[in-house]
């Protein structure tokens, strides 16, 4: 916002709603296996630029994309947990649409256009059109998108 860059602050927005969707969704498989999530403590970014933000942030999703998750959804394949590996590969799918949608942003600088954010609140995907009439990932209905 400070930068005059609002629909990149928008997009932050809509990344750390589905961001929580994920997390929420991994602190309830991990419930349901008898083990108590803790929260770890929330640090402050470090002060920089939006260009720095985008960066950081995609390298983050890069991170979770290319490694991560598949890593992840594998070991839960090999551990019969078909539950796990569904949620990875769905949180896996949202992340590399975080990616996509971050290195736009770093393409179009301050051109970067304005788009009608919903997220599906099961999996987490950010839908950036509302022609879509179910989740990418999950098959979810329109109806269940939340408007961001």
């Amino acid at each position: 916002q400070k930068e005059n860059l609002g629909e990149v602050a928008v997009m932050f927005r809509a990344l750390a709603q589905s961001e929580r969707v994920h997390t929420d969704n991994m602190a309830t498989l991990l419930k349901a296996k008898g083990v108590e999530p803790v929260a770890p403590a929330v640090e402050a970014p470090p002060a920089g630029k939006t260009a720095q933000y985008l960066k950081l942030a995609l390298s983050s999703e890069s991170v979770e994309t290319e490694s991560m998750y598949p890593a992840f959804a594998q070991k839960a394949e090999l551990e019969q947990d078909s539950v796990a590996a569904q949620m990875f590969k769905q949180t896996l799918e949202s992340d590399a649409r975080h990616g996509r949608l971050l290195k736009r942003a770093m393409e179009q600088e301050t051109n970067i256009s304005k788009l009608p954010y919903m997220m599906c609140p099961k999996c987490g995907y950010i839908i950036g059109s509302d022609k879509d009439e179910e989740c990418r990932v999950c098959k979810a209905k329109k109806e269940t998108f939340k408007k961001l």
